[in-house]
């Protein structure tokens, strides 16, 4: 929200008026001591003046804008000037012209840090200086704020970077647990034919025990010795 400021009325500027209203008034009354152009076009440029004048002391204004800058407008004959507040290095109070120990004349002087001056002349400086502290303070938090808190593009890039770590962390926890799980098969078969191997060594014992009365079982005892034998060094390799 924009905080305007009108100026006041200085002695200076009434004195100003006053002189150009005498000097006016003088080529008015005593036009014999000049020709009538030269006092015509005198008479225009101190009316003119006194309008300037006029205009600067009703229409001067310090605005303090939410955009955080301070413009000084003097009128409709003079340009604005633009300050940022972050410009501003100090704002100095000065008195001048004192009688009796008062001063006649008091104004600011708003100094910036490239040492540059602009003096102003606010109704109420008391309440100006302290509107412009109160926003400088906010621009300083505000930044401070936006320093530490971060933004939503940070905020993201952090989230999809653990998004990815937590798929390879994933990923290597499954590729690990099917390794173990086909370790732990081979291992389990590997036992299952070492316990197996002696229960078919007794058996082939026993086929060679039992000895038939033909060679067809002779031979078939041959053969199931054979394939025991084989049986035997495969689960071994």
């Amino acid at each position: 929200m924009n905080r305007q400021f009108h100026s006041k009325t200085s002695l200076r500027n009434y004195a100003l008026l006053a002189a150009l209203l005498s000097v006016a008034i003088y080529f008015m009354w005593n036009t014999e001591s000049l020709t009538r152009q030269w006092s015509g076009v005198l008479i225009a440029i101190v009316l003119l003046v006194i309008v300037i004048v006029i205009e600067r002391i009703i229409h001067t204004t310090y605005t303090i804008t939410k955009e955080r800058t301070l413009v000084i407008h003097q009128g409709r004959f003079s340009k604005d000037k633009v300050i940022p507040l972050d410009d501003i290095e100090r704002i100095d109070r000065i008195s001048r012209n004192r009688i009796g120990g008062k001063p006649l004349m008091t104004y600011l002087a708003v100094v910036l840090k490239d040492h540059t001056e602009h003096y102003i002349t606010p109704k109420n400086e008391e309440d100006f200086i302290k509107c412009i502290a109160q926003r400088r303070k906010k621009t300083e938090e505000a930044e401070v704020e936006s320093a530490e808190v971060p933004s939503v593009e940070e905020k993201l890039a952090e989230m999809e970077d653990a998004h990815l770590r937590l798929r390879a962390e994933f990923e290597n926890y499954r590729k690990r647990t099917m390794k173990e799980k086909a370790d732990l098969l081979k291992s389990a078969s590997e036992r299952v034919l070492v316990e197996i191997l002696p229960l078919v060594d007794d058996f082939e014992r026993g086929i060679q025990a039992g000895i038939c009365p033909d060679s067809h079982h002779s031979s078939a005892g041959a053969k199931h010795h054979h394939s025991g034998r084989g049986l035997r060094h495969e689960a071994r390799h």
